[in-house]
């Protein structure tokens, strides 16, 4: 009887699994600072898993497709060609009120002279406690007078944002 018990808990239904997991990358270089608007595409590999519905973008703002706890990556990826000093910022903004944004999370690609490729990733817990007001984009600005990209390919996650769904709110 106890054994039974004991089954039933850990097979149970209701267990906190993964129900929404999604990745969608750049697709052409960016070379302005501001927020990421355009050139987005869900990953769309031969070998890409989405788990649930996945998001919704309009205009580089990311809604999320229920309520939850969501793990954000922003996986950045640059060149400068700038001689000096110079760097990439990105960030990761969030609104839970579908109007004033907040910065969570902030990286950096850094340089001192000639021409250097970087990437860094910069994560941040979002809790989503409503779908229509918690929304999430992002954001680079540099810190060099030209020649600051940040990678973009079609065919290739250069730069990417991931979610993944943990768990209930």
């Amino acid at each position: 009887m106890a054994i039974d018990l004991l089954k039933e808990k850990i097979f149970a239904s209701d267990v906190n699994t993964i129900k929404q997991s999604d990745m969608w990358r750049l697709t052409a270089d960016k070379t302005s600072d501001g927020d990421i608007t355009s050139n987005l595409e869900r990953v769309d590999d031969a070998s890409f898993g989405l788990i649930g519905t996945g998001m919704t973008e309009s205009s580089g703002v990311f809604s999320f497709p229920e309520t939850g706890i969501y793990k954000v990556d922003f996986i950045a990826s640059g060149v400068r060609t700038v001689t000096g000093t110079d760097n990439i910022e990105f960030h990761i903004f969030s609104t839970i009120d579908n109007s004033n944004y907040t910065l969570l999370s902030y990286g950096v690609l850094g340089a001192y002279g000639g021409q250097l490729y970087d990437q860094g990733i910069i994560s941040t817990i979002i809790d989503v406690t409503n779908t229509s007001n918690v929304k999430v984009k992002f954001r680079t600005a540099s810190h060099a007078d030209t020649n600051t990209v940040i990678n973009g390919s079609s065919s290739s996650s250069e730069t990417a944002f991931s979610f993944i769904r943990l768990g209930d709110t």
